[in-house]
């Protein structure tokens, strides 16, 4: 039988375990890294697997480890069905706000299940199916919380529907997912997206602009280096 670091069956967990997970949202910009001892940039890495997750904090350099340690074993053993993704996920969202510049707990989730099958984007799918119209605020913040990863097959697809959905706060998160990834592929589902908020349709004119800019200099980059 396998414990916890405070000695509890891993199957139980313990109280202190239990009480450290469901404080993580008012502590996780808080404290030390659990590898390497510094204390800036901080975010929350699931350990090990318990009916009370444990997490430990790390920087940005000793989590990018820690997280390929964990894709590499989840690849290996196949320990993630869609029901446990879906318990998971809904309770890292529900955990705390997303905010502007903090990694939020479902990001590191939603990296591990595109790692893991191939069956990501119907997963997700199925799940803001799910939520779309009973939850919406559920369905955005998911949105988002994938529009800050990078860019991976069937992310656009996804968007693509979800541009059109009637709540503004799903359709805004699923612009900026596509302005964050760029490329022909989210220029062309922005052309085609009229919004009826004025200043969200504004907000998609000024995008295209800025991705077509970005393409184009990216051409131009890329035509230099090969005349040099």
């Amino acid at each position: 039988m396998n414990f916890c670091r405070h000695g509890t069956p891993l199957e139980k967990c313990c109280q202190t375990c239990q009480d450290e997970t469901m404080d993580w949202s008012l502590k996780n910009s808080i404290g030390i890294c659990f590898g390497c001892g510094k204390s800036d940039n901080l975010y929350p890495i699931q350990i090990y697997r318990t009916s009370s997750p444990y997490y430990q904090k790390f920087c940005s350099s000793c989590g990018d480890k820690i997280e390929k340690l964990i894709v590499d074993f989840i690849k290996e053993n196949g320990i993630l069905d869609y029901d446990l993704f879906r318990k998971e996920l809904l309770q890292r969202i529900k955990s705390a706000p997303i905010e502007d510049g903090v990694t939020h707990l479902a990001e590191s989730l939603l990296k591990r299940v595109i790692y893991q099958n191939s069956d990501a984007p119907d997963w997700f799918l199925l799940i803001l199916g799910e939520y779309k119209l009973v939850y919406p605020s559920i369905c955005a913040s998911i949105i988002r919380c994938l529009g800050r990863l990078n860019y991976f097959n069937g992310g656009v697809e996804i968007m693509e529907v979800y541009i059109k959905h009637s709540d503004v706060e799903i359709r805004d998160a699923a612009i900026r997912a596509l302005e964050h990834w760029g490329g022909e592929a989210s220029i062309g589902v922005l052309r085609e997206h009229h919004d009826s908020e004025k200043w969200l349709n504004d907000y998609v004119e000024q995008v295209i602009k800025d991705l077509e800019e970005s393409e184009q200099n990216d051409i131009e980059a890329e035509i230099l280096r090969k005349s040099s």
